[in-house]
Order: C-alpha cells, then sequence, then structure tokens
C-alpha cells in the first residue's frame, strides 16, 4: 500500500467521523500537555525499566508489569524524553481505535435498529473521556494501554471470535487484568477455551521465560507485584467508601443511573452484551475492594463499563425524547471541554521540578556514579539513575560511604527517619527544598560506587504461596517450575 492510499484512506476517515477526530484530537493534546507538566512516580519506574532492558541502565523494578517499558524503549532509539511523547500518541492511537471497534459491536449486538451508529459512537467516546478517565488515563502510563487492550478483548468476546492475546497484552501492561481469565470460560466451545487459553500464554511465555531466566521463576514478576500491593498492606487495608464511585461516574451520574435501572428493570442480564458488562463493572469493583489501599486511581478500569450503562441511559432519554439528542451532545461535549480546561490549569499550578532540580545537582557535584538513597527515589533516578531506596536508615547507610537525599516536606509510610533529625548529620549540599548527606570528606572517589538495581522483592517467589495458603499442592507445583 503506497502512501498516497494511506493518505486518502486517512483522510476519508476523518471527514466520516470528524467530530470523532476532533475529540480524539484534543484529549491527545491533553494528554501531552499533562505530561510535560506531570511527570509520574510509576512513568518514572517504567522509563527507568526501559533503559535497563535496551540501553543498560542500572535501575529496575521487577513486580512492573513490562509492556509499557517494551513500548518506551522501542521507542527510545528518537531520545528517553521523546520515547514518552510518542508513546502516548500511541496509546491514545490505540485507544481511539479499540474504542471505535468496541462501538461497532455494540451498535451491531445490542444498539442496533435504536439509535443511530454515529450517535452510539459519539456518546459511547465522550462518555469514555470524561474527566476521571482523562486525569488518569496516562497519568502514570499503563492505565489507558491496559484498557485499551481490554476494549479490544471485549470486541472480539461479544462477537464470538478468539481474543485471548488481546487478554494477554492487558495483563502484560496491568497484571489486575488477570481476573477475566475466566470469561474464556463463558462458551459451551471446547475448542475455542483451549485456543484462547494456549493464545493467553503464547503471547505471555516470553516474558515468563524472561523471569525464569533472570530470577529462576516464571511468575516472579507476577508473585513480586502481589506481595507488594496486596499481601504486604494487609495491616494497612483501608474501608471502601461507595461514595467514591462519585469519582469515576461524576457528571455521567443521572445516565448512568438511568441505565442500570433499565438492566435490571428490562432484564437485560438475560443479554449477552449488558450482562458481560455488569459482570465486568463488578469484577472491577472486586479488584478494588481486595487492594488494601484505596487509592481512587485504582477505579479506572470501572470507567469501561460506567460509559457503558450511561449510554445505555442515554439512548433511552434520545428514543424517547429525540428533540434532545443535539442538545446532549452539545452539553457533553461542553463539559469534556471544560474538564480539558480545568485538568490542564490544575497540572500546569502543581508543576514541581525538584526532582530534576535533585538529578541536575547530583550530577553537578559529580556523583553520578555514586549510590545515592532516599525515601523518594525513582523521580529522582529517573534524571540521575543512581538513587535507590533508602531501606536500611540514615546511620548505616553513611557507614558504608553512602550518599542520602532528603526532599524535605516529602514523607512516605516507610520513612524510618523523622525530618527533625536530618538537622543532626552532615550534609554534601543543602537548599531550601533538599539535602545530601554524607560522611565527612566523602567524595566522588571515595563513595559507594553504583550498582545495578534489579533484586526482586522475594527471592522465593513460592514462600508466598505457602503463605497465602493456597495449598500445598500449589506450593509444590510451584517448586518444580522453579529453576534450580
Amino acid at each position: 500500500m503506497t502512501l498516497k492510499i494511506i493518505l486518502k484512506k486517512i483522510r476519508n476517515f476523518t471527514k466520516e467521523h470528524l467530530v470523532l477526530m476532533i475529540i480524539f484530537l484534543i484529549s491527545t493534546i491533553f494528554f501531552l500537555i499533562q505530561h510535560y507538566f506531570y511527570l509520574g512516580w510509576d512513568f518514572s519506574a517504567y522509563s527507568l525499566n526501559a533503559r535497563y532492558l535496551f540501553y543498560g541502565g542500572n535501575y529496575y523494578e521487577v513486580y512492573r508489569a513490562p509492556l509499557i517499558s517494551i513500548l518506551l524503549g522501542i521507542f527510545m532509539i528518537f531520545g528517553y524524553k521523546t520515547a514518552e511523547y510518542l508513546y502516548i500518541i500511541f496509546v491514545c492511537i490505540l485507544f481511539f481505535f479499540s474504542a471505535k471497534k468496541l462501538m461497532n459491536v455494540l451498535q451491531e449486538k445490542y444498539f442496533k435498529n435504536k439509535i443511530n451508529k454515529k450517535t452510539i459512537e459519539i456518546l459511547f467516546y465522550l462518555f469514555l473521556l470524561n474527566p476521571f478517565l482523562l486525569k488518569f488515563g496516562l497519568l502514570e502510563g499503563t492505565e489507558l494501554l491496559a484498557l485499551s487492550f481490554f476494549q479490544l478483548f471485549l470486541s472480539y468476546f461479544l462477537e464470538g471470535k478468539i481474543s485471548g492475546y488481546f487478554l494477554a497484552l492487558a495483563v502484560l501492561s496491568r497484571y489486575n487484568f488477570f481476573i477475566f481469565f475466566i470469561f474464556f470460560f463463558f462458551t459451551k466451545d471446547y475448542k475455542k477455551i483451549i485456543k484462547n487459553i494456549s493464545l493467553f500464554f503464547l503471547v505471555l511465555s516470553p516474558w515468563l521465560l524472561f523471569n525464569f531466566f533472570k530470577w529462576g521463576h516464571p511468575l516472579t514478576s507476577i508473585i513480586d507485584s502481589y506481595y507488594l500491593n496486596i499481601f504486604s498492606r494487609q495491616d494497612l487495608k483501608e474501608r471502601f467508601l461507595l461514595r467514591n464511585l462519585l469519582y469515576p461516574i461524576n457528571y455521567l451520574l443521572p445516565f448512568f443511573i438511568c441505565g442500570i435501572f433499565l438492566f435490571f428493570y428490562k432484564k437485560d442480564w438475560k443479554k449477552k452484551v449488558p450482562l458481560v458488562f455488569m459482570i465486568a463493572f463488578f469484577l472491577f469493583l472486586i479488584d478494588v475492594y481486595k487492594t488494601p489501599f484505596k487509592i481512587i486511581r485504582y477505579m479506572f478500569n470501572l470507567s469501561l463499563p460506567i460509559a457503558f450503562f450511561s449510554l445505555l441511559g442515554a439512548e433511552k432519554t434520545i428514543k424517547k425524547f429525540p428533540k434532545t439528542k443535539n442538545f446532549i451532545f452539545f452539553i457533553f461535549f461542553l463539559l469534556f471541554l471544560s474538564s480539558i480546561l480545568s485538568l490542564t490549569r490544575n497540572f500546569y499550578l502543581e508543576k514541581n521540578s525538584i526532582y530534576a532540580e535533585a538529578g541536575e545537582k547530583i550530577k553537578n557535584l559529580g556523583l553520578e556514579n555514586c549510590t545515592i538513597l532516599s525515601n523518594i527515589w525513582v523521580p529522582v533516578s529517573y534524571y540521575s539513575e543512581n538513587v535507590v531506596f533508602l531501606k536500611d536508615g540514615i546511620n548505616k547507610s553513611l557507614e558504608e560511604n553512602k550518599i542520602v537525599l532528603i526532599l524535605k516536606g516529602y514523607t512516605t509510610i516507610d520513612d524510618m527517619f523523622k525530618m527533625e533529625e536530618i538537622k543532626d548529620y552532615q550534609s554534601i549540599y543543602e537548599n531550601e527544598k533538599f539535602v545530601l548527606l554524607g560522611k565527612q570528606k566523602l567524595s566522588k572517589e571515595n563513595c559507594f560506587k553504583k550498582q545495578r538495581h534489579d533484586i526482586p522483592l522475594l527471592l522465593n517467589p513460592c514462600s508466598i504461596i505457602e503463605k497465602i495458603k493456597i495449598g500445598s499442592l500449589s506450593k509444590k507445583i510451584c517448586e518444580i517450575i522453579r529453576k534450580n
């Protein structure tokens, strides 16, 4: 296919879907601006993982799903920072086409002969791009990527097609999508079940093999993630509050309530499409409920079923009151634009360059080859690539000729020190934002040199199976597949 033909197809597609393309362009520009003003902790870690995998970097967090780092690593041929913006554009395009594919399936399988296709497309896309999705979709890097692959999985699943590879890609983006493995069994076609499971593990297998040869067990990264996010935080478990659902629902509440009412009143639970979305809604809720920390961002995946049931409510409203269609379009497009402007303004006001300043100072002092420890390590290591977690306390670290970086006013639940104690230690450099602590006469020549950091949280992944009491057989199987 020649470039001329490709450009012609793009031009024809744009003419046919002009409103969708305008919404797509505005949302993509927003995500790019958002990333310019705000670099998330997780996004920094994924970038560091990409540098480790592809460019000899020194820092790797084992518990993180790999797909975003693989994509960033590929884009990094154009430069570290450029790669992040190329990745964001790629995910926006993927999300658009996955949503478009799902819209087509919904229209064919459920909304056919109810309201026209373009109405379905525009409303569903606008409902997806509500302020909650806009704020958290690419803030930390993986949410929108995983949801895009899940939308493709649902599209093929609802069409009765083989879809296992799309679920695997969602899992490689965020491990919590593994819960939808049970969808493979929602059919009586055993050949299809076997094909889906086979393709699912075929796509996962390169990552599992990498884990096996690198750390001794194929499930090292997955179990590390479970240990960090679930098992190790049981003592800090927070209550699940139903009112927090208002964050992902936000201004879709009237149509969402209407859609949920229609689901039960019209007995839509007997139909495949709405039933699948209701099951997805409850599975996402269970995932949030079982996660100890009830961070608002963890409800991100609820955006998809919320958008569907809101569309259900909007469709019924338009069908009953046809003259409201243009008014609904206008209102939600205005809400979309106002969300963009409000969120952009907030990120501009919250822009914080302390991490870049600390990383730059480390380089200016010639300490980039020294090991530096900090309670806020990942965002600074993004700039200097030699900052790791302060796990042994300040005293022990300084005795080993390591340097300790403390960002003033930045605390975490894992801190082993109090801010007022900092003045008791010798400093290499200090300003009003941060301080570098080190022994007297410590220099770049005699400091503890930086090393590769790629150690799992659990050296024996099978030990966690015993502690969560899955069963002795599971532990034995885990031990058998462990690298000797």
